[in-house]
């Protein structure tokens, strides 16, 4: 919420809201085994601003919090599967305490929050053989 006030008088409210981005996702082909980096901007402090699911294939990989980090949120991954064209999705998501588990939301969180987006980024990138 952005104040404009006078004297202790508070003459306009302004809510404002940072939205997620895709910073980056290299490098864009790397060969079975080896680590790439997706980086996204725009967390927030908040349970519903803070926290992101990634997939790998559809397949849950994890999840990755922007809370410490002034909203900046890195993900290092590890290349697997076969060579070819690989999938990740981002998503919102909540973290779910001890169990160390973060639910993934889809049209679920449209619903209670419909800023966000669901799904957020898709990155592919392409695997190649280590022998390559």
């Amino acid at each position: 919420m952005v104040k404009l006030a006078a004297r202790d008088q508070v003459l306009l409210e302004i809510p404002y809201y940072v939205e997620q981005s895709l910073v980056e996702a290299k490098p864009k082909r790397v060969k079975v085994g080896e680590t790439f980096t997706v980086q996204i901007k725009g967390g927030g402090w908040t349970e519903l601003d803070n926290t992101v699911a990634a997939t790998y294939d559809n397949a849950a990989i994890g999840y990755a919090c922007a809370f410490n980090s002034n909203g900046d949120v890195t993900i290092n991954l590890v290349a697997t599967g076969h060579p070819g064209t690989h999938l990740i999705d981002i998503y919102p998501a909540i973290y779910k305490g001890k169990d160390t588990r973060a639910v993934e939301l889809s049209d679920a969180l449209s619903d209670l929050c419909p800023r966000l987006p669901c799904p957020g980024p898709r990155i592919s990138i392409a695997c190649l053989s280590p022998s390559d």
